[in-house]
């Protein structure tokens, strides 16, 4: 992980460490809880399908709840809804380990605090991707989103093996009630933050300029495609590879295994972007999903893919959101990241309802065929594009 220059004022120092601090501790508890979700529904019925229809679900407040939560901003600054959705958050898994403790009910209370876990969450991202501004300077922001994905990983890392760990010890109800507590924990480096630009509101009775004409005026319309293959391509992963780990290698550290190795791939992609800083986002795009063709159902190619794909998503994801955080004006910048975040969830819902029900079709080789079916339509979407220019 970079640092902040010590030459950089003593305020940006405590922001990037309080950051990050906070944003790691968020991350394993997030994902930890993810991690036991997943595993338990995966157990439970051997098929992607339910796993699948809880993704969904979690995400459809998402979908409504951006738009909240940028009207929302506007009313309270970022750090403070940081604070406040960490907290929640850490209540709500408090209150599910005293919930689970009645073993019929465990199943409804993981999917019902599931969606509570992801509608919190909605909140807590925004805002999370909105206050970069208000902490760095923007000559700052791209090794800053850099550092986010790098510790977003190692967080996902970390988790797994955590949680993997502790529940050849314990109990799943208790191991949330120790995530629940870490997010408590998180509330206080939040607090720690200052905010060096105020948050940007909207003159009384002006209203935003229309988001696709924002969009075209940053250069994000095209690039807003290339995200939403992206959010597919992560729905579809994030769905097949637990069933493949479950149902074809029959290991839980298969699992494990897989998921580093996407992680470690995600760590690299913000390395190898300052080398290639040329890079475009359709490349990276055409990349990804040339590589997901060759996804077949065997452990060792799928960890390699897992790695260069990781990498290609991480490289893509810390380019697009720092165009959008350094390119829009602050006044519009939680409207136009609300708008792209809702855009970007969508396809991660469809993703995750629509791809466990192609494995009755193409069976251990969806991945592969998802990977050529996006690629087509990647192709399609370049060749109308030409016609009508």
């Amino acid at each position: 992980m970079e640092k902040i220059q010590p030459s950089m004022p003593k305020t940006i120092q405590i922001n990037f460490w309080s950051y990050f601090i906070s944003m790691a501790v968020t991350f394993v508890g997030f994902y930890g809880f993810t991690y036991i979700v997943t595993w338990l529904m995966i157990n439970e019925t051997k098929t992607p399908q339910l796993l699948g229809n809880v993704m969904a679900i979690t995400m459809v407040p998402a979908i409504v709840l951006n738009l909240v939560a940028q009207r929302l901003l506007t009313k309270i600054n970022a750090r403070l809804m940081m604070m406040i959705t960490d907290l929640l958050t850490g209540l709500l898994l408090v209150g599910v380990y005293f919930l689970m403790a009645v073993p019929r009910w465990q199943i409804t209370v993981l999917i019902v605090a599931s969606v509570l876990n992801k509608t919190i969450g909605v909140f807590y991202k925004l805002s999370n991707k909105t206050i970069l501004p208000a902490l760095f300077p923007v000559a700052k922001i791209q090794q800053v989103n850099g550092t986010q994905t790098q510790v977003r990983q190692v967080a996902i890392v970390s988790s797994s093996m955590i949680i993997s760990t502790l529940l050849l010890w314990i109990q799943p109800r208790l191991v949330i009630l120790l995530i629940g507590g870490g997010f408590l924990v998180s509330v206080f480096f939040d607090a720690q933050l200052t905010l060096l630009v105020p948050n940007p509101r909207q003159p009384r009775g002006e209203e935003p300029h229309d988001w696709r004409q924002v969009l075209k005026q940053t250069g994000m319309g095209p690039y807003l495609g290339y995200a939403v293959l992206g959010s597919l391509v992560d729905a579809s992963l994030a769905v097949l590879i637990p069933w493949l780990a479950v149902t074809l290698f029959h290991q839980s550290i298969a699992l494990s295994i897989l998921m580093t190795a996407e992680a470690a791939g995600i760590i690299c992609g913000p390395l190898w972007l300052k080398r290639f800083s040329t890079v475009k986002l359709r490349t990276l795009c055409l990349l990804t999903l040339l590589g997901l063709v060759f996804f077949v159902p065997n452990f060792w190619v799928l960890t390699v893919g897992m790695v260069a794909v990781g990498s290609l998503r991480g490289a893509f994801n810390v380019l697009f959101f720092s165009k959008v955080q350094t390119d829009t004006a602050p006044q519009n910048l939680g409207w136009i990241m609300a708008i792209v975040l809702t855009v970007t969830d969508t396809a991660t819902v469809v993703g995750t309802l629509v791809v466990p029900r192609l494995t009755q079709f193409w069976h251990q080789w969806t991945i592969s065929m998802v990977g050529l079916g996006l690629l087509i339509l990647l192709g399609t979407r370049s060749l109308l594009a030409r016609i009508n220019h």
